[in-house]
């Protein structure tokens, strides 16, 4: 059978793609050789996950300047957030690293940004 890399897949006899591991629905599943042997990972990725965290510190400073009574600011803090939050979407299915973690995260820092600070 040989040393399996990144880049090849498990396939069965009849040729479809025959995974000896279970994987939930919107989990990433990476596979990586450490002394011959595979080793599979699941990932929480960096940039979608740093705009969601930008997103959420928007948020906070919303909530932060409206307390203080600077309403300005928390407006476009709001509007810095929406911005964000649409590009951590977009980055994350462009760059094809979904995680039911990152899609979690995205829907707190949405209930941060939209539903506490207006």
């Amino acid at each position: 059978s040989g040393v399996m890399g990144m880049t090849e897949e498990r396939k069965s006899a009849d040729g479809k793609q025959n995974p000896d591991y279970e994987v939930e629905a919107g989990e990433v599943v990476e596979e990586e050789l450490v002394g011959g042997a595979p080793v599979r990972r699941k990932g929480i990725y960096l940039l979608p996950n740093a705009l969601t965290t930008a997103s959420l510190f928007s948020g906070f400073y919303a909530i932060v300047s409206a307390a203080n009574g600077v309403f300005d600011n928390a407006a476009i803090a709001i509007f810095v957030s929406m911005i964000l939050d649409g590009l951590d979407g977009r980055v994350s299915r462009m760059t094809n690293t979904q995680s039911k973690f990152g899609e979690e995260y995205d829907s707190l820092a949405d209930m941060v940004a939209f539903g506490v600070a207006p």
